[in-house]
């Protein structure tokens, strides 16, 4: 799987993540790469106080509430698997 195709699906995941957390429309997503010493470790999605990590090593997508609290963890297939379904559900 490319990189870039799983990257897709990860945005739009957190899109409707945060659509569904009640983020206000326009969903306005800020995103900034995660660089560890000199290596690349994942993404951080931010909409208002919600906020999404995608951790690249541990392949983990942590969803956190306007609280701060941990909503949901999801892996980069799971926001394959939904991008492929609403694609399919499309056509």
């Amino acid at each position: 799987m490319q990189h870039a195709e799983v990257l897709d699906a990860i945005r739009q995941l957190t899109r409707n993540t945060f659509a569904d957390l009640g983020a206000n429309s326009p969903i306005e997503v800020s995103e900034n790469i995660l660089i560890r010493g000199e290596t690349y470790c994942g993404r951080r999605f931010q909409c208002g106080e919600l906020e999404a990590i995608w951790f690249v090593e541990e392949d983990e997508i942590k969803i956190y509430g306007g609280n701060g609290a941990l909503v949901c963890v999801m892996s980069s297939d799971d926001a394959l698997r939904q991008s492929h379904f609403v694609h399919s559900r499309a056509a």
